[in-house]
């Protein structure tokens, strides 16, 4: 038996073992051929996917299935996805969720809007959206529903620490993190927003408030924006690199606070690049149909995740000499997984498939990528 269909058999049980009869055998059997077929072409062209998928079928009868399941209005996140993402949050056991928001550009003219949990150094997708649009035009009512669908997978009363850039700054977002007691945040913001201070009549920009070049600074009980809402924090955090500051509006405490907070903001390009370039080319997919998209994502993040669960496993397993070097931290858990993956097609032994990830204390992993 060839190495793709083993692989294709063993995710097809997988899926049918957590699925529980949830959803129909032919959903199972695509979801089983994209994600084999991604891994092993590491390619979102449908024809290569079919190409290596590993399914029984004619190469023009897969590259059908795959068209059909993207087309396939019962296929969707709520019972696709959200059973493996339950399986993921239930397995780290977190008191604390430090989680990233962003957007990308996928397939043609498409954005994906995506919050993510970081782990190490990679971030696993909880939740997100696809729609037709521009990179930093996410619209506030776009952020919030995705944010009501994650609070309902999180443990009830679970603290969370949110992370993004500058296109999340907007005031109906500040105020519904506000809201959320358990909730906290670091969002880039720009330097002519206007801010009053509590003893002050007097708004005023962030740039004509910072601290002089090269200091950092925390200020507290800022009115923000010209709604005024809050009061809330601003970080000044100088960037040498770039000679200027950087602006955050926060709910942290002390200047430590947020800038560690904020920089893991970055880590969730990783689950970006990983999908796009450096893994499952998501960016060079021909979609163009949001809803299309949708469903393709949900294909292109289980197998993701998978790996992820492999680059642990490896570690785990104490076979990490076996796919990559020890002397040199070079390579991501994702990049690890896929190396295992690739062994242990070679060496002709159990494919293990898990969505169940340890709690990321409970090993050690260092990357310089």
């Amino acid at each position: 038996m060839s190495d793709a269909r083993r692989m294709n058999q063993a995710v097809t049980e997988y899926l049918k073992q957590a699925l529980q009869g949830t959803v129909h055998d032919s959903h199972i059997f695509a979801l089983a051929l994209m994600i084999t077929g991604l891994i092993r072409s590491k390619s979102s062209n449908f024809e290569q996917l079919g190409s290596k998928s590993g399914a029984q079928a004619q190469l023009p009868s897969r590259v059908k299935q795959i068209h059909r399941c993207v087309k396939n209005r019962h296929l969707g996140y709520e019972t696709h996805f959200m059973p493996f993402i339950q399986i993921v949050i239930a397995s780290l056991g977190l008191a604390e969720f430090r989680l990233s928001i962003d957007s990308s550009q996928v397939g043609r003219g498409c954005m994906l809007l995506s919050i993510g949990l970081v782990y190490k150094q990679r971030v696993i997708p909880l939740v997100w959206m696809v729609y037709k649009g521009k990179k930093g035009h996410s619209s506030a009512e776009k952020q919030l529903a995705l944010l009501e669908q994650l609070i309902a997978l999180l443990p009830e009363n679970a603290s969370v620490i949110l992370t993004g850039d500058a296109e999340f700054d907007g005031t109906e977002l500040v105020n519904w993190l506000s809201a959320h007691p358990n909730w906290d945040y670091a969002l880039r913001t720009a330097k002519n927003i206007l801010v009053r201070a509590v003893q002050s009549q007097v708004q005023r920009p962030l740039a004509e408030i910072a601290p002089p070049p090269g200091e950092s600074q925390l200020l507290t009980s800022l009115y923000f924006t010209q709604q005024e809402i809050g009061p809330v924090n601003i970080a000044f955090l100088w960037n040498e690199k770039e000679a200027e500051h950087i602006y955050l509006v926060s709910s942290a405490q002390t200047l430590q606070e947020a800038q560690t907070w904020y920089r893991r903001r970055f880590k969730i390009e990783t689950l970006f690049s990983d999908a796009k370039s450096r893994g499952f080319g998501l960016d060079k997919s021909g979609i163009r149909h949001p809803e299309r998209m949708a469903r393709f994502v949900i294909a292109v993040f289980l197998a993701y995740i998978w790996m992820i669960y492999l680059g642990v496993r490896v570690i785990q397993d104490k076979k990490l000499a076996l796919v990559a070097r020890t002397d040199r931290f070079m390579y991501s858990l994702f990049q690890l997984g896929r190396f295992y993956l690739d062994r242990i097609l070679e060496e002709c032994w159990a494919i293990p498939i898990s969505f169940q990830l340890p709690h990321p204390r409970s090993f050690v992993h260092l990357v310089l990528v």
